[in-house]
C-alpha cells in the first residue's frame, strides 16, 4: 500500500511537458498581447495628426517671423494615449508633482510699494550666470533684495550676446516650481534667462487682504520697471499662461508704445476675462472653483476675515468661477464687479497692443473651449501685430506631443517666436 501511494505521487514525463508548455504560454501570451498593443498604439499615433490654423496680422515683420517658425506650420501630433484635454492635464499634474521643488531656481522676495511681499523665481542658462545665481542659495542670500539680480548683472555678457529675459506670468494657482519644466527648457535649450513673477497670494501668504485671480497691473509694472533699471540693454519678452495671459495682455494693451516688452506669447488665454468664465466646462468650473477656495481663501482666511468677513463668506459659498468673481472686487479694492472687470479685462485693450503678440489656443481646452475662443480669430484684422494659432487638440496650457516636457508645442512656439523676434 505504501509502495502504491509512492508510485501514484510520481509525475509522469507527459505531465512535466504539459506543465512546461503551460508555463511558456503564460509568459508568451501576455508579451504577445503587449506587443500587439504597442504596435496598435504606434499605428494610431501615426494617424493622429491635427492641422494647425494660423491667422496673421498684416504687419510684414510679423508675417516674416511666422514664416520662420516651423512649429506654427507643422501638424500637431499628440500622444495616442493622451490626445484628450484631461489626459494632457494628467501629464502636467504628474510632472508638476514630480518637479514641485526649487531645484535650479533662486527665489527673490520683493517688497511692493504698499508693503505686501511677492516673489520671483530666477533660472539662468548653464554657465557662469547659473553658477552665480545658485551661489546665492548656498550663501543664504537667496531672498536678499537685489542679490540675485546683481549676480546676474555681474556675469552678463558685455557684447551682442546679451541673452533675452523671458518674464513668465503663470496660471491662477501656479508658482515658479510648477513651471520648472518650461523654465529648464527655455534656459538649457534656448539660452534665455527666465524670471517667473509670482503674484499676490500665489507663492507667499497674504499679509494684506488684497488679491485677485489674474494679478495686479501696478505690481507688474513695478516689477518690470525695476528689472529695466538693472538690465537696460536686454530684450524683455513676456509669456502668459491661462490667467497669466490676462495680466500680460492687459499690460500690453494699456502700455501701448510705452511697453517695456519686445513681444509676448499668450497660451490658453480666454481673451475676454468676463465672458470666458461663462463658457468653462462644468467639470473644469467645479475643479477650478474648489481650488480657488482652497488656494486663496483657506490659506489666508484670518487675513481676509479681518478685512471683510461677510465678503469672505460670500466667496466661500460660490459654486462657479463666475459667481466667485461676482464678489471678488471687495478684496481687490474695487467698488463693484463692473469696476473689477473694467480694470482687469484684457478684451477692452487688445486692439491697442503695439508689440508682436501670439495667441495659442486649443479647441478641446476645458477651461476656455474653442467654440468661444476661436471666434477671436478676427482680432488680426484689428491688430496688425497679432498672430493667432488654433489647434484642435492640446488641452489647457499643455500641448504635449510626448511624455517629456520639451515636447510641448507651446514651448516650441515660444522658443521659435522669441528667437526670431530677438534677431530682428
Amino acid at each position: 500500500m505504501t509502495v502504491g501511494m509512492a508510485i501514484q505521487g510520481v509525475s509522469p514525463l507527459s505531465d512535466i511537458g504539459d506543465l512546461a508548455a503551460a508555463w511558456t504560454l503564460d509568459i508568451l501570451i501576455p508579451r504577445l498581447c503587449l506587443a500587439i498593443l504597442f504596435l496598435s498604439v504606434s499605428l494610431v499615433k501615426l494617424t493622429l495628426r491635427y492641422p494647425i490654423r494660423v491667422y496673421v496680422g498684416a504687419n510684414p515683420v510679423v508675417r516674416s517671423i511666422v514664416q520662420r517658425c516651423p512649429s506654427f506650420q507643422k501638424d500637431y501630433r499628440p500622444p495616442s494615449w493622451a490626445c484628450g484635454a484631461w489626459a494632457q492635464a494628467v501629464i502636467y499634474m504628474y510632472r508638476s508633482w514630480r518637479n514641485n521643488h526649487l531645484r535650479g531656481f533662486a527665489r527673490e522676495v520683493i517688497r511692493l510699494p504698499d508693503g505686501e511681499c511677492v516673489s520671483s523665481y530666477w533660472m539662468a542658462p548653464p554657465g557662469p550666470m547659473r553658477d552665480a545665481v545658485m551661489q546665492c542659495k548656498v550663501d543664504g542670500r537667496e531672498e536678499e533684495t537685489d542679490a540675485i539680480i546683481e549676480a546676474l548683472v555681474y556675469h552678463m555678457p558685455c557684447d551682442e550676446r546679451l541673452p533675452p529675459i523671458v518674464i513668465i506670468c503663470h496660471g491662477v494657482f501656479q508658482n515658479g516650481a510648477d513651471l520648472y519644466d518650461f523654465c529648464r527648457f527655455m534656459t538649457e535649450t534656448c539660452g534665455y534667462v527666465v524670471c517667473v513673477f509670482n503674484r499676490r497670494g500665489n507663492d507667499m501668504p497674504l499679509s494684506r487682504a488684497r488679491f485677485n485671480t489674474v494679478g495686479d497691473q501696478a505690481d507688474f509694472r513695478f516689477i518690470l520697471s525695476r528689472l529695466r533699471e538693472f538690465f537696460p540693454n536686454n530684450g524683455f519678452y513676456g509669456v502668459g499662461i491661462s490667467a497669466g495671459s490676462s495680466l500680460l495682455a492687459r499690460y500690453l494693451g494699456d502700455a501701448g508704445e510705452e511697453c517695456e516688452l519686445e513681444g509676448g506669447v499668450l497660451i490658453s488665454g480666454g481673451y475676454d476675462m468676463e465672458l470666458s468664465l461663462r463658457h468653462m466646462t462644468p467639470l473644469a468650473d467645479l475643479v477650478v472653483t474648489t481650488q480657488a477656495k482652497s488656494f486663496f481663501l483657506e490659506r489666508n482666511e484670518e487675513t481676509l476675515a479681518r478685512q471683510d468677513g461677510p465678503g469672505l463668506q460670500r466667496l466661500k459659498r460660490s459654486r462657479s468661477m463666475q459667481e466667485f468673481h461676482e464678489h471678488l472686487h471687495v478684496f481687490d479694492g474695487k467698488a463693484s464687479r463692473e469696476e473689477y472687470f473694467q480694470t482687469h479685462n484684457p478684451a477692452l485693450v487688445l486692439d491697442r497692443i503695439a508689440r508682436p503678440v501670439v495667441y495659442i489656443n486649443a479647441y478641446d481646452d476645458m477651461c476656455f473651449p474653442g467654440h468661444f475662443t476661436f471666434q477671436y480669430k478676427h482680432l488680426v484684422e484689428r491688430c496688425q501685430l497679432a498672430t493667432i494659432v488654433h489647434m484642435e487638440r492640446g488641452g489647457h496650457g499643455t500641448f504635449y506631443e510626448n511624455w517629456d516636457a520639451g515636447s510641448s508645442r507651446a514651448f516650441q512656439c515660444v522658443r521659435e517666436f522669441v528667437d526670431c523676434l530677438h534677431k530682428e
